[in-house]
């Protein structure tokens, strides 16, 4: 080891044993809290639903940006050009 703790010899060399994966979503399921969210606000579950389920976050800019960025361009500076871009993904991921 030199000064700054790192192995000379094998600065480049990484070993894992494995790696360890987290989910977020509790053994009971996801079931009480879509409920609440329903309970809350139907206009955003029907936003949520129609951009996750029925994937229109891929083709819908306004549902896009906002379920991803929130607000307008001028609020947080994405452009159309960027959302775009993100559609792109999107589609390119599903």
């Amino acid at each position: 080891y030199d000064d700054n703790n790192t192995d000379k010899n094998n600065a480049n060399n990484v070993n894992l044993a494995g790696v360890g994966l987290m989910c977020s979503v509790p053994p009971s399921g996801n079931g009480a809290m879509t409920m609440r969210f329903i309970r809350r606000s139907l206009r955003d579950a029907w936003k949520i639903t129609a951009g996750f389920v029925m994937k229109k976050a891929i083709t819908d800019k306004a549902i896009c940006r906002d379920l991803f960025f929130g607000g307008t361009e001028d609020e947080n500076g994405i452009s159309d050009e960027d959302l775009e871009r993100y559609q792109s993904y999107f589609l390119r991921d599903t």
